[in-house]
């Protein structure tokens, strides 16, 4: 999640700062919520494992859409 942008920095006792991930709650998250969290971390995935895999990122979308049928 800190990868994808949702995150806030801790400050640490010795000074230093790190990146915490923030806390996901589906129930809570209203639709636009939901969108910006589910592109940000689709990007991360593409960018990491998926552009190995697909043509681009639209194909990987129908691949999400037709898994996401099976539930």
């Amino acid at each position: 999640m800190a990868e994808a942008g949702f995150y806030t920095i801790v400050e640490l006792p010795n000074g230093t700062t790190r990146k915490e991930a923030k806390s996901i709650r589906f129930a809570k998250m209203d639709q636009a919520e939901f969108d910006e969290l589910y592109k940000a971390s689709f990007n991360v995935i593409w960018n990491h494992i998926l552009f190995g895999y697909f043509e681009n990122q639209a194909e990987a979308e129908q691949a999400v859409n037709r898994l996401m049928g099976y539930w």
